[in-house]
Protein backbone atom coordinates (compact mmCIF):
# COMPACT_ATOMS: atom_id res chain seq x y z
CA UNK A 1 0.00 0.00 0.00
CA UNK A 2 3.06 2.27 0.49
CA UNK A 3 3.70 2.14 -3.59
CA UNK A 4 0.51 4.50 -3.59
CA UNK A 5 2.45 6.85 -1.37
CA UNK A 6 5.08 7.14 -3.77
CA UNK A 7 5.86 10.97 -5.15
CA UNK A 8 9.48 10.21 -6.26
CA UNK A 9 11.55 7.60 -7.88
CA UNK A 10 13.20 7.30 -4.58
CA UNK A 11 10.44 6.53 -2.71
CA UNK A 12 9.13 4.12 -5.05
CA UNK A 13 12.95 2.35 -4.62
CA UNK A 14 12.36 1.89 -1.13
CA UNK A 15 8.75 0.95 -1.22
CA UNK A 16 10.11 -1.60 -3.83
CA UNK A 17 12.69 -2.21 -1.04
CA UNK A 18 10.64 -3.11 1.75
CA UNK A 19 7.87 -5.02 0.04
CA UNK A 20 10.90 -7.38 -1.14
CA UNK A 21 12.40 -7.71 1.89
CA UNK A 22 9.00 -8.37 3.32
CA UNK A 23 7.48 -10.81 1.03
CA UNK A 24 9.18 -14.05 0.94
CA UNK A 25 7.77 -14.86 5.22
CA UNK A 26 4.22 -14.66 3.69
CA UNK A 27 4.30 -18.28 1.75
CA UNK A 28 6.35 -19.84 5.14
CA UNK A 29 3.73 -18.08 7.76
CA UNK A 30 0.49 -19.72 5.84
CA UNK A 31 1.92 -22.76 5.98
CA UNK A 32 2.41 -22.53 9.67
CA UNK A 33 -0.91 -21.07 10.93
CA UNK A 34 -2.34 -24.17 8.16
CA UNK A 35 -0.24 -26.17 10.32
CA UNK A 36 -1.37 -25.16 13.34
CA UNK A 37 -4.83 -24.58 12.59
CA UNK A 38 -5.97 -27.46 10.47
CA UNK A 39 -5.95 -31.10 11.37
CA UNK A 40 -3.92 -33.49 9.29
CA UNK A 41 -6.38 -34.56 6.65
CA UNK A 42 -7.38 -30.85 5.66
CA UNK A 43 -3.80 -29.51 5.77
CA UNK A 44 -3.49 -29.96 2.14
CA UNK A 45 -6.84 -28.61 0.58
CA UNK A 46 -5.90 -25.56 3.34
CA UNK A 47 -2.59 -24.69 1.75
CA UNK A 48 -3.89 -25.11 -2.13
CA UNK A 49 -6.63 -22.63 -1.07
CA UNK A 50 -4.26 -19.41 -0.16
CA UNK A 51 -1.98 -20.70 -2.93
CA UNK A 52 -4.28 -20.15 -5.65
CA UNK A 53 -5.45 -16.80 -3.61
CA UNK A 54 -2.55 -15.92 -4.69
CA UNK A 55 -2.55 -17.06 -8.62
CA UNK A 56 -6.24 -15.92 -8.41
CA UNK A 57 -5.66 -12.73 -6.93
CA UNK A 58 -2.55 -11.40 -9.68
CA UNK A 59 -4.75 -12.63 -12.59
CA UNK A 60 -8.02 -10.66 -11.36
CA UNK A 61 -5.60 -7.70 -10.48
CA UNK A 62 -4.85 -6.54 -14.16
CA UNK A 63 -8.27 -6.02 -15.32
CA UNK A 64 -9.02 -4.13 -12.08
CA UNK A 65 -6.30 -1.88 -12.76
CA UNK A 66 -6.79 -1.34 -16.16
CA UNK A 67 -10.25 -0.36 -15.57
CA UNK A 68 -8.95 2.07 -12.28
CA UNK A 69 -6.28 3.73 -14.75
CA UNK A 70 -8.96 4.35 -17.99
CA UNK A 71 -11.44 5.38 -15.05
CA UNK A 72 -9.82 8.05 -13.16
CA UNK A 73 -6.33 8.19 -15.28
Amino acid sequence: MLLGLARTAAHFTIFRFLLGATEPANFPAGVKGVAEWFPMRERALAVGIFNAGTAIGSAMAAPFVGFIALAWG
